[in-house]
């Protein structure tokens, strides 16, 4: 009997196929493969057969695969394929990534020789057979013919065909996706998506809905768009950013005319705008903007944790969405976000109008903006400038701007209101004094009043004159004081060499070795029963503890904790005063612990010591 040509396909009850050995496969009425005239019962609901490179393959009303090479062999996959095998192969693209869903349909990444990948339970799952080696997966990735998945510690492994090993052996943090991505998750999976460095993205070919959150380590553009459909998901920049050269970055949520909705942003790093443009939602997060030689930031609202410098550029606040003859919603009693601004930059906001203004100062700098629209206040804006910020509404456009220099047409000025912030700031780098934005403290350790956060790269020297501060400052070598204000007091020096002076009521000392890029040296003075450092970041597992005695500063040395991991910049703390014998005296205590989830917010391990 002659062979069937290559890839022959019959449907149904007619025709037949013919194997290299003379074996005749074809289906019957009830839906079953027939061997040689023979039903084969492990068989059913068959709607086509296909003879392709010498297998015989078998798809049922589900559209699944299954083949075998003889009579007598098992048809495989156990599960079957999705992929038809008389047609070619069309593989993923080339920095698809697929998380694990939370709902809708699976979803998976197809290689070049039509094997799927995906993610069900945690484990990776091959042409349907769940591969046991494998567990917490949260993400896989297609770069460059390889197959990554990533567990929930952070870790990637890879390989090319099902046969392969995962390799390397103990993984690598290093996420192999970066520049261009695209999400290959459906409408309704709401799954979270990790990637690397974002360097330019079309899109991402993100179906709505199909992600959560987007989180990459940072977005590196010189003159690129970085286009991300976000919809409902949250883009988290959980790293430091430069935008240079005309470069965006654009979250997009909604088309609506005039404006679109821009999707939110959590960004918990240092972020860089030259010449460039930020087009985004709601920020969020603990990081900062610089914005220099005229760019351009269009915010529609922030939280109070990121900071906004502009130098020479131009914030819009608000006004995204809106409908035909309108703006959108304003933005200027939902925007939190300190702005320092210059001479030379301008603020705007949309969808509002404003008769007078009110400014509040400290040490002759503007600390703080008030707008009014009668009696009505529709602005409250932490904006700092050297001596006034200056209003002026466009009733034409619906905006009012606010500049340092007093322009024709600006709004009266109601009153000038100088406060006592009860914090002094000096920046030792530039050895001037600097005007602190001063906001109310809003974050979940109870009994705070207030807060300043600092992300910048110069030396601070900071004193409070009044109880129960939040603290915060940026890379440069600070010193920190809350002995002269007294009260319960949160404390972080940030990166670099710093000096904490506690006060008489129960301070708490952050160190940071979450996300430290370089070394961080606290040294702390004034550490009593009641006062504790928290080290965030910190497991007994994963980090090498050295205590070192009379380590320090000539003057305040102590008892020094040297934190070490591998690929960490070194983290120490001094405690002034104190001796390895306090950690068996019960003089100091040592905890482990990690914070509960929040929504959005997932928990962070920390390691504790305490004075007791």
């Amino acid at each position: 009997m002659v062979q069937s040509a290559n890839n022959t396909v019959i449907y149904g009850s007619s025709g037949t196929i013919i194997d290299a050995s003379g074996n005749v496969w074809s289906i019957n009425s009830a839906g079953q493969v027939t061997i040689n005239g023979a039903a084969d019962t492990t068989t059913s609901h068959v709607g086509e057969l296909a003879y392709v490179n010498g297998l015989v393959w078998q798809s049922n009303n589900q559209g699944l695969w299954w083949s075998k090479a003889a009579p007598g062999a098992a048809w495989e996959p156990p599960a079957g394929i999705t992929t038809n095998p008389t047609l070619p192969v069309q593989a993923s693209a080339n920095g698809t990534v697929i998380g694990a869903a939370s709902g809708g349909p699976a979803v998976s990444i197809t290689d070049v020789n039509g094997n799927t990948w995906r993610i069900a339970n945690g484990q990776v799952v091959v042409n349907g057979v769940v591969d046991p080696s494998t567990a917490n997966v949260i993400e896989l990735a297609y770069e460059n013919g390889q197959v990554w998945q990533e567990n929930t510690q952070g870790l990637w492994w890879s390989k090319a065909s099902p046969s392969d090993t995962w390799g390397p052996p103990a993984g690598t943090p290093v996420n192999p996706v970066t520049g261009t991505f695209y999400i290959g998750n459906t409408a309704g999976n709401f799954a979270i998506i990790n990637i690397g460095a974002l360097t330019a993205s079309n899109g991402a070919a993100a179906a709505p809905q199909s992600t959560a959150q987007i989180i990459t380590t940072g977005a590196q553009a010189a003159g690129t768009k970085i286009l991300i459909s976000t919809d409902v998901a949250l883009l988290v920049i959980d790293g430091n950013s430069s935008l240079t050269q005309g470069a965006t970055l654009e979250t997009l949520g909604a088309y609506r005319a005039p404006r679109p909705i821009y999707g939110p942003v959590q960004n918990n790093g240092a972020m860089t705008v030259t010449g460039s443009t930020i087009d985004i939602g709601m920020l969020d997060g603990n990081g900062a903007i610089v914005a220099a030689n005229g760019s351009t930031l269009n915010i529609q609202e922030s939280a109070a944790g990121n900071t906004i410098q502009l130098n020479a550029s131009n914030l819009y606040i608000g006004g995204q969405g809106g409908g035909p003859g309108t703006f959108g919603p304003p933005g200027g009693l939902s925007f939190l976000a300190p702005i320092a601004m210059d001479a030379s930059s301008t603020i705007i906001l949309r969808a509002t109008q404003a008769t007078s203004e009110v400014v509040n100062t400290s040490g002759g700098s503007v600390t703080e903006v008030l707008l009014f629209d009668g009696t009505a206040k529709v602005a409250d804006l932490h904006v700092s400038s050297p001596t006034m910020v200056f209003a002026t509404d466009d009733t034409q456009t619906n905006t009012v701007t606010l500049t340092t220099n007093n322009g024709s047409g600006s709004l009266p000025v109601a009153s000038v209101q100088p406060v006592d912030p009860g914090i002094g700031v000096t920046d030792t780098t530039t050895g001037q004094p600097v005007g602190p934005l001063v906001q109310p403290y809003t974050g979940p350790v109870p009994g705070l009043k207030n807060q300043y956060i600092a992300a910048t790269n110069d030396g601070l020297n900071i004193t409070t004159t009044t109880p129960n501060w939040f603290i915060a400052s940026g890379s440069g070598n600070d010193a920190i004081d809350v002995s002269k204000g007294g009260g319960n007091n949160v404390v972080d020096g940030g990166r670099g060499s710093n000096f904490l002076t506690g006060g008489s009521g129960d301070d708490t000392f952050f160190v940071d070795d979450r996300s430290a890029t370089s070394a961080i040296w606290s040294t702390i003075a004034g550490f009593h029963a009641g006062d504790a450092v928290t080290v965030w970041g910190v497991t007994a597992q994963n980090f090498a503890l050295t205590w070192l005695d009379g380590q320090g500063a000539a003057g305040n040395t102590g008892l020094t904790l040297s934190v070490a991991a591998a690929n960490k910049p070194a983290t120490d703390f001094t405690l002034v005063g104190f001796t390895s014998a306090d950690l068996n005296s019960g003089r100091l205590s040592i905890s482990f612990g990690t914070t509960p989830d929040q929504p959005g917010l997932p928990g962070s391990a920390y390691m504790q010591v305490r004075a007791n």
